[in-house]
C-alpha cells in the first residue's frame, strides 16, 4: 500500500517496481484530484488507485476486492504452472518417439506402445521413460 506522495517521488514509480518486480498486489491512495491520473498511469501495471479522502468502511472493501483478485491471479498463475510443465512433458515424450523412429524404425503407434509398455513394466512414469530415450539415442 502507498500512500502518495512521498517524500521523494509521487508513488508511481514504486507502484511499478513492486507490481513487475513481484507477485504481491499494490494499492495507491492519492488526493482525488490526481487519482484518475495516477490510475491512468497505472492500470496497465494492476495497481488499484483509491482516492483521498477515504472512509473506513470504502478502505475495508478496496482491500477485500485486492485480496480476492490477488486470489484469483495466483490460481490462474497456478494453473499456468501446471499447463507449462504437462506442455514440456508431452513434447520429452514426443521428443523421445521421434528418437525411437529414426533409430529403431518404430511408427509412431509402435513408439507410443513401446514407451506406455516400458513404464508400465518398469514401473514408472511415461515421462521417466521418455527421458532415458532420449539419454540412450540423442547424446
Amino acid at each position: 500500500m502507498i500512500n502518495c506522495p512521498l517524500s521523494d517521488e509521487y508513488g508511481n514509480e514504486l507502484a511499478e517496481i513492486v507490481c513487475t518486480s513481484t507477485d504481491a498486489s499494490c494499492v495507491a491512495i492519492a488526493k482525488s484530484e490526481n487519482a484518475d491520473i495516477l490510475a491512468d498511469k497505472l492500470e496497465d501495471f494492476g495497481v488499484m488507485v483509491i482516492p483521498k479522502p477515504l472512509g473506513r468502511q470504502y478502505f475495508y472493501r478496496s482491500m477485500k476486492f485486492v485480496s480476492a483478485a490477488r486470489k484469483r491471479m495466483l490460481g490462474i498463475r497456478s494453473e499456468n504452472l501446471k499447463l507449462h510443465k504437462k506442455l514440456e512433458e508431452i513434447r520429452t515424450i514426443n521428443r523421445a518417439k521421434c528418437s525411437l523412429m529414426q533409430y529403431l524404425g518404430f511408427t509412431e503407434q509402435q513408439a507410443h506402445k513401446y514407451l506406455e509398455k516400458q513404464a508400465m513394466d518398469k514401473r514408472c512414469t511415461k515421462i521417466e521413460v521418455a527421458q532415458k530415450v532420449i539419454e540412450m539415442y540423442e547424446v
